[in-house]
This record gives C-alpha cells, structure tokens and sequence, in this order.
C-alpha cells in the first residue's frame, strides 16, 4: 500500500479501457498484415530483368514463312547466376496457328554485337544452347536470353512480352518470382 503526506502529489495511474486496446493491436496486426503481403508481392515480383526498348520487326522473304531472331535480354549489371523456370511469350493472337516462339542462350562472340532484329541468330553467337527449363543462366557480358520467333501463314506475329519465370541464388536470398519483360517483335510474313 503506498501513503502520501499532505501537499505531495498523489501519483496518477493510467488504465487504458479494454476497448481501445483490441481496437489497437487490432490496427497494429492490419498494418503488420499489410507490410508483410506487400513485402510477398515485391518477393515474387522481381525486376532484375530490364525491357527492351524500342520495336524490333522483320518481314519474311516469301509466303512460305519466315523467322526473327531478337536479343530478349541484354547483358547489363553485374554478373548473376539464374534458374530460369519458365518463359512464356505473351502474343497478341495467343492461338494463331502456324507461329512458333523458342529461346536460347547465346554465348557471344568476343566484340559481336547482339542480335537486334536477325533471321539466324547464330550469326551473333559463339553457339546458341536451346533452353530446357529449368535452366542456370548467367546474366552478364557474355551470354544473351535469344526469343526466335516463326511464321509459316502470311499476317503479322506480334510478341508484346515474355513472363519469365526465375530463382535467384543463396546472395539473394533464393528470391523467385515472375517478371514480364517487354519485347516488341513483329514478324511479317507476306500474302
């Protein structure tokens, strides 16, 4: 039990109703609830991958069809490990018949540059490694992600994207996710 004398102050205690405290670690759980799945969105969101700027097109000597070969992802920043898991290219017509997508890796040749718009991207590379997902990839100077687009029906094939899927190694955390990487290739195929 605590006594006061005469003229001290007698100390006040606080009591918070049980009421505002639910209210309270009710708001502090939402936040925390919030920061978490933003922090899961970010996670399997990554942008390691940079777009492609600007529109890639070639037309295809004959009806009979044709192929275009686009770098799909450039060799920028620093030399990175990747699993890729999966590529699925985002057309416009998703069902078009007659119309293939592939991806491979380029290994450079010292001093080529990479294939912008080519019909054979061999051309630009030391040798093109088909991909079979999973597969590492090692972003850096060296090795280049190649889209070859194919058309054996006269129109216009139009790649807007490509979601790729990848893991990142241990550095990072193993940090997996889906990226859509913007790539603007049109192939024509005349009529």
């Amino acid at each position: 039990m605590q006594t006061t004398t005469l003229g001290e102050p007698v100390p006040a205690t606080v009591t918070t109703p049980p009421g505002a405290r639910r209210r309270l670690v009710g708001a502090a759980l939402a936040v925390l609830l919030a920061v978490a799945g933003w922090g899961g969105w970010v996670w399997s969101h990554p942008r390691l991958l940079p777009d492609l700027a600007g529109t890639v097109a070639l037309s295809a000597p004959t009806a009979s069809g044709g192929s275009l070969a686009t770098t799909m992802v450039y060799p920028t920043g620093d030399r990175e490990t990747l699993v890729l898991e999966s590529l699925r290219p985002v057309l416009d017509e998703p069902e078009a018949p007659g119309v293939g997508v592939a991806f491979a890796i380029c290994h450079r040749l010292p001093d080529e540059d990479p294939p912008g718009a080519a019909r054979d991207a061999a051309e630009h590379c030391r040798d093109l490694e088909p991909v079979h997902l999973p597969m590492r990839f090692v972003r850096g100077p060296d090795d280049l992600l190649v889209l070859t687009l194919t058309a054996s029906r006269p129109g216009q094939v139009h790649v807007t994207g490509v979601d790729v899927g990848y893991r990142r190694s241990a550095a990072h955390l193993w940090q997996r996710g889906v990226q859509r990487v913007r790539v603007d290739a049109v192939l024509t195929v005349p009529g």
